[in-house]
């Protein structure tokens, strides 16, 4: 199965929030990614958050993402060592997770053929279980076709999110955005961001082909 990773994110919700977020100066703030032009410092209904375009630190959570996996233990560890200068002596530690969610969004190319992405979704998805009169017999426009579900793993303690779309590009192509969320407390170091980013996407390219292509693939 051909597919491509077109973005990978990491978002996790403390155990133990900072406790000298608060009062970060500004310096620490705008320098937190290294993107002190493309930094804001704003306090929203959710608290006070540090954010640029591809990265946020709020008083509870830390999320990041980016195009190229290998960067991410360098994003992941500046931010921590950064938090860890202001939060010294605090018994705040930033690695220690309540959660996390292991996102990726996924281009897949081959698995339809010549059929639009909008019509095999509706057909799999909405359309599987009607009855067609012999002058109805063809699906040809398609408008909207957005699915989304959660899978529960019990036994991991972990969930599944997908969000399934056409790919406005390119007819016979899905996207797939899923977000593997680990949902016991866990530690997780820069060092380990690629292994476990690996680990979760092999699990969802596995679902991806047995959940939707199975019959394909046998």
């Amino acid at each position: 199965m051909s597919h491509s990773i077109l973005k990978h994110s990491f978002s996790a919700k403390w155990v133990t929030p900072p406790s000298i977020f608060y009062i970060a100066d500004t310096a620490f703030c705008r320098t937190l990614f290294n993107d002190p032009v493309g930094t804001d410092v704003d306090t929203t209904l959710a608290g006070f958050v540090i954010q640029n375009n591809v990265s946020s630190v709020t008083e509870q959570s830390i999320n990041i993402s980016s195009f190229e996996l290998s960067l991410m233990p360098d994003i992941f560890k500046n931010i921590i060592d950064k938090l860890i200068e202001v939060n010294q002596n605090s018994g705040f530690n930033p690695i220690a997770f309540e959660s996390f969610a292991l996102g990726a969004d996924i281009e897949l190319n081959d698995m339809l053929d010549s059929e639009a992405a909008s019509i095999w979704l509706t057909k799999k998805f909405i359309a599987q279980n009607l009855y067609f009169p012999e002058e109805l017999s063809e699906l040809r426009e398609i408008y909207t076709t957005d699915i989304s579900f959660i899978l529960q793993n019990t036994k991991a303690s972990k969930q599944y999110v997908y969000k399934i779309q056409p790919r406005n590009n390119k007819p016979t192509s899905l996207f797939f955005s899923v977000m593997e969320i680990n949902l016991k407390n866990q530690e997780v170091m820069a060092r380990n961001i690629i292994q476990i980013f690996n680990e979760a996407i092999s699990v969802i390219i596995f679902q991806i082909n047995n959940l939707f292509f199975y019959e394909q693939t046998k």
